[in-house]
């Protein structure tokens, strides 16, 4: 019998939001390195045989000294335990040109850690387990073609690892232009298991093939969802899902204010966030039904004073489009900084600076804010 522990989708080196820690890090980058601590220390408490990691260690193909540096110590941790570590590489670390290299070169000449990244189908086998590796490949095609170079060991009990969304009567999919696709009818029923990584949200997709899911959230698609790691036997495969402490995000809903005035907005919006106990969460609400004149007379400094222990607050504005004369029709309004890093941080991107990039691009916004301010 072998107990391993499954994880995926850690994402270290995410950055997300303005705040900083008391290193002068950014907060949500702490965050994550937190959590995928956190299921090491899970992993070591329960004494596994081993830990699968389904794609996505780091956020990018080029993360910072700190998130290699962080990567290192912790998966040291297991290696000096013997606990052997078997990673896959997902879409966010996989870079599409062969030249730009792999990070996962450094975890090579580690003891009892074993890294498949080259886009190439992989059999790992530890003691009486044959692990079946599927990393990201650059292409559609080429990951169907080294799906269909795994076959089951007779006489071994059977996993397979793969980072990627599945396709059937119910789609799990990230929506990013680079994932691959598995169609559900394609999933081995002979596997004792399957470990999937990629969708975040913790799902049984059949009996035997399941995502673990994010240990951290990454946006607002998956506030109030419980993250962790899922601890499985085979073979007689059974499966306990391991919650990890992370923090709230808390997505207060939408305010219909096509009735309302300015003050009852406000107002409304101040007695939601006082109600959602903001101290150390992310927030979020909407305001729908609102005349595009009207935001911008709305108190804003307000509202943001209202959520100052949070730690972050997204107001997003759903405008009534009346210059179309389709009263009823809505347009989406964000805040621009918080759409601008949402779209930068979930974007893979190659030969620059993603970080700097942040930077740049969170200057420029708040330049022009101030300058319309004025």
């Amino acid at each position: 019998m072998m107990r391993f522990l499954h994880v995926a989708d850690t994402h270290l080196g995410h950055t997300a939001y303005t705040k900083l820690d008391e290193n002068g890090y950014n907060q949500r980058e702490a965050d994550i390195f937190d959590a995928f601590k956190q299921a090491v220390d899970k992993a070591l408490a329960l004494k596994v045989d081993a830990v699968l990691h389904a794609g996505d260690l780091f956020d990018s193909i080029r993360p910072s000294n700190r998130a290699i540096h962080f990567a290192l110590e912790q998966i040291l941790r297991l290696s000096e335990a013997d606990v052997p570590f078997v990673a896959i590489a997902g879409n966010h670390s996989s870079p599409r040109l062969r030249e730009t290299g792999s990070v996962f070169r450094l975890f090579e000449h580690l003891k009892n850690v074993r890294v498949v990244y080259a886009g190439s189908y992989e059999n790992i086998e530890l003691d009486d387990v044959a692990i079946h590796c599927v990393p990201h490949c650059a292409t559609q095609d080429a990951f169907a073609e080294e799906v269909r170079k795994v076959a089951v060991v007779p006489g071994k009990t059977n996993v397979a690892m793969l980072h990627c969304g599945v396709s059937g009567v119910e789609r799990f999919a990230m929506g990013e232009f680079n994932e691959n696709i598995l169609p559900s009818g394609a999933l081995w029923p002979e596997m004792e298991y399957i470990a999937l990584g990629h969708f975040h949200d913790r799902t049984i997709v059949e009996r035997n093939a399941v995502y673990a899911g994010s240990t951290e959230r990454m946006s607002f698609n998956e506030a109030g969802k419980a993250k962790g790691t899922v601890e499985v036997s085979v073979p007689k495969m059974s499966m306990q899902f391991h919650e990890l402490s992370v923090r709230p995000m808390v997505d207060m809903g939408k305010i219909d204010c096509r009735a309302l005035t300015n003050s009852d907005i406000v107002r409304a919006v101040e007695e939601r966030i006082l109600a959602s106990n903001p101290s150390g969460k992310i927030l979020r609400i909407k305001l729908a039904g609102i005349r595009r004149s009207q935001s911008d007379g709305l108190d804003q400094k307000r509202l943001r004073s209202a959520a100052d222990e949070a730690l972050h607050f997204e107001l997003r504005i759903e405008t009534l489009d009346e210059c179309a004369g389709a009263q009823g029709t809505q347009a989406a309004v964000g805040d621009l900084r918080t759409e601008f890093e949402t779209f930068l941080l979930g974007t893979p991107i190659e030969r620059l600076d993603k970080a700097e990039l942040l930077r740049l691009g969170r200057g420029y916004i708040e330049s022009a804010m101030e300058t319309e301010g004025d």
